[in-house]
């Protein structure tokens, strides 16, 4: 029980810690569930029939318990911060399952200190990564329905949480010699319903976000999923303490190979998760990796304790070993402290700017107005207006557009022409072809300027469309053959701020 209590102690303080830590793109998820609260459908624009988001589960999830809340932006938060800590659980309680509670254990704490979880908060991914140790556990038991379960809310709670069900189906397969028909019908039962719904609202149960983060993948300026990954690598490398989880996952990693087999599902599903994200080719998100992070975490766990059990064997630091496996507990648990407290006093600087250009919008606005910008999240939350994406997230036109030869400017040039939102909330140093282009100076004129002294961009331009402008403008939009012929940009990725490879450290 002590170790429970330990968990949720820390679960706790956590939540009180990091209540109002957020992202731009968990507000989309946000935006979509208040749409459902309020009776207007699965949908981010009224009226559009676009999957925007990747997570149904979670979508609904926030949609139901918003019903009793209205505040979801903090409500996200909660329930990561419950998610990491019963991931916390879990993992735990695999440890004990396997006869490894030492390991369990230290897992655990690791787990739910580890700052690029922390960084995710508000958004899916804790979500996620719950559900997917919860199959796992209820598997490792032999709850197989329960199992079923648990992977059935793992597809629903995002596209590729099918692995899961692979995986365990093979190892099921491989181990009994027979296929599992009763536990894939209860999968079956449950995942179907959204497919088929999502098939015939949406055309596709692929949401939109996915092509536009492949489409994002083929710019220049994009890195690729697996340069990214060691790009984070890295950057964890810098702080000397993070490069004692090197060798202690590779001991853990032949501990599993040769002896601890147990643990090969787990395992195995990350390295196919790390591998399709790798084929499908989407663009690099930091959040992306987070669901490497417990398997990574049970191998350095592994690790210490075989490493502790090898100095058992030399007779003069027999008595030592306990202390000694404290001592290097508290050294992999430094780093992540330290991380943690610098993600704390460091939150997102486009939060309170986006918020204030939002509500700006929504308090000062015509209710049918649109809105163009490069982020739809945070500033759509809060303006509750029609927006048009330049980074395709909302709009699969505007996706299509993002190439090796384009930019985001390229894309926005063609939105704001195709599209002619009736208001503009971009820096003007990001897109200077377009805010110093001929036909927007006459189209559009500034209305207001939003600076913030955390917002590294100041400042945030709001431009609005001339009165009769839609009207009298009978010039045709730019075509897309016109885009991408040479691409420029005042800074190397205006979207670089969305994109940490790590959490500071």
């Amino acid at each position: 029980m002590l170790p429970l209590a330990f968990i949720t102690l820390t679960g706790a303080v956590l939540l009180l810690t990091f209540a109002e830590h957020s992202y731009d793109d968990p507000y989309i998820t946000f935006h979509c569930a208040r749409n459902i609260i309020e009776g207007k459908g699965y949908v981010y624009n009224i009226g559009e029939r676009v999957l925007v988001t990747t997570t149904v589960l979670y979508t609904l999830l926030l949609a139901g318990l918003g019903f009793l809340w209205s505040n979801l932006p903090l409500l996200g938060t909660i329930i990561s911060v419950l998610s990491l800590t019963l991931a916390a659980i879990f993992i735990y309680l695999i440890g004990r399952q396997f006869h490894q509670p030492a390991v369990g254990m230290m897992a655990a704490l690791l787990l739910i200190l580890f700052p690029h979880l922390v960084a995710t908060f508000s958004s899916k991914t804790c979500f996620y990564i719950m559900l997917v140790l919860g199959t796992f556990y209820f598997y490792a038991r032999g709850a197989l329905r329960i199992a079923a379960l648990f992977s059935a809310l793992v597809s629903l709670a995002q596209l590729d949480g099918a692995l899961v069900a692979v995986v365990i189906s093979l190892h099921y397969i491989w181990k009994r010699r027979r296929f599992p028909w009763r536990e894939a019908l209860i999968y079956i039962a449950l995942v179907t319903p959204w497919i088929l719904y999502a098939w015939f609202t949406f055309g596709s149960p692929i949401p939109v976000t996915l092509m536009a983060k492949r489409q994002q993948a083929q710019m220049l300026i994009s890195p690729s999923f697996l340069g990214r990954f060691f790009r984070v690598l890295r950057s964890y490398s810098r702080t000397p303490l993070y490069r004692l989880y090197l060798p202690f996952s590779l001991i853990g990693l032949w501990s599993v190979i040769a002896m601890r087999r147990k643990w090969l599902p787990l395992i195995l599903w990350t390295l196919l998760y790390f591998a399709s994200y790798i084929a499908v080719g989407v663009s690099a998100y930091y959040w992306y990796y987070s669901p490497l992070v417990p398997a990574v975490i049970v191998l350095v766990s592994i690790g210490l304790e075989e490493s502790i059990r090898a100095l058992e064997r030399i007779r003069a630091i027999r008595a030592y070993t306990s202390a000694l496996l404290v001592l290097f507990l508290l050294l992999l648990v430094a780093p992540e402290a330290r991380s943690i407290l610098y993600i704390y006093q460091h939150p997102d600087s486009r939060l309170p700017i986006y918020k204030e250009v939002g509500v700006w919008i929504n308090e000062h606005t015509p209710k049918e107005a649109s809105v163009g910008t490069l982020e739809v999240g945070i500033i759509g939350y809060y303006a509750r207006r029609r927006m048009v994406g330049f980074a395709g997230i909302v709009r699969p036109e505007v996706a299509k557009l993002l190439t090796h030869m384009t930019t985001y400017e390229d894309a926005a040039i063609w939105a704001v022409r195709t599209y002619m939102p009736d208001y503009v909330v971009i820096h003007p140093g990001w897109f200077p072809r377009l805010v110093e282009s001929d036909w927007f100076i006459e189209l559009y004129h500034p209305v207001k300027e939003f600076t913030h002294q955390d917002f590294h961009s100041n400042p945030l331009v709001l431009y609005s469309l001339n009165r009769g402008s839609k009207e009298s403008v009978s010039s045709s939009p730019l075509s897309k053959s016109t885009l991408g012929r040479k691409p420029s940009f005042s800074l190397a990725n205006p979207m670089s701020a969305t994109r940490r490879d790590t959490p500071p450290l």
